[in-house]
């Protein structure tokens, strides 16, 4: 388990800074909760978010099994309260890995179980990690961007 630092860049659709107006906020919730080496997650994280220029970091905890999903809401036009926040998006689930920025972080790969047979796997076998048992030497199959 270790505390690391992510850092990511807030803006629209067309690399523009979301004015502070907005009031626009950058949080990472866990995909579950969780009792990943005995660290229990249950919230979101919020992270900063320079108003100017629209860069931010956060602190996440980063061990294995624990993934985020990074997400934004800011208050839309004629909004004046948090009761009125009705913007927002999310993105693909995150590993923090050792940190840095949210565009080089390794990609956070869902198993869905694990198979064995003789010979390669099936081709509709797509969220599974799969062992080949045939011969001396296990080969293993797994999702794309799984490190199996």
């Amino acid at each position: 388990m270790a505390l690391v630092t992510i850092t990511y860049n807030a803006w629209n659709h067309n690399r523009e800074v979301i004015p502070a107006s907005r009031q626009p906020r950058v949080g990472f919730r866990p995909l579950q909760t969780s009792f990943a080496n005995g660290l229990m997650t249950n919230r979101e994280v919020w992270g900063s978010l320079d108003p100017t220029t629209g860069a931010g970091s956060v602190q996440l905890e980063s061990t294995a099994g624990l993934l985020f999903v990074p997400f934004m809401d800011w208050l839309t036009d004629g909004a004046t309260s948090e009761n009125d926040r009705t913007g927002y998006c999310e993105w693909r689930a995150i590993f923090p890995g050792k940190g840095g920025p949210i565009e080089e972080l390794p990609p956070a790969v869902h198993i869905n179980g694990v198979l064995y047979g003789w010979g390669a796997p099936p081709e509709q076998l797509h969220d599974v990690v799969y062992f080949d048992l045939t011969g001396p030497k296990v080969r293993v199959w797994g999702p794309e961007g799984g490190n199996a």
